[in-house]
């Protein structure tokens, strides 16, 4: 099986360069176009996963402040709901005096 002519350059020229022989600056100016390409390529994730990050970090801070929302309508709510209890519990004493009341009145006139 035999490989492309490039691939046995950079084969070989990589051996040479590895024990210390000159490259050529074909091998060299190869190299560096690799680099920068991968360069490229690790600065697009580098900015794609800066991006999503900021996405999350606002959705957080929506989270965050529809939570916060929540919690002070939950609280108004609660508060509410005490305040209309204590007026049941009134209302009742109130009816079961009145009751109280009609009995002893309905009692008396029967007297």
């Amino acid at each position: 099986m035999e490989l492309p002519q490039e691939t046995e350059d950079y084969i070989r020229e990589s051996i040479d360069d590895s024990v210390g022989l000159p490259v050529s600056s074909g091998t060299l100016l190869h190299k560096l176009r690799a680099v920068e390409a991968s360069h490229m390529q690790i600065r697009h994730q580098y900015l794609c996963l800066q991006s999503r990050l900021k996405e999350k970090d606002e959705i957080i801070e929506r989270s965050r402040a529809e939570a916060s929302m929540n919690a002070v309508a939950l609280k108004k709510f609660v508060e509410e709901n005490q305040k209309l209890a204590v007026e049941c519990s009134n209302l009742l004493a109130a009816c079961n005096k009145w009751r109280g009341s009609a009995r002893f009145t309905t009692t008396i006139a029967r007297l």
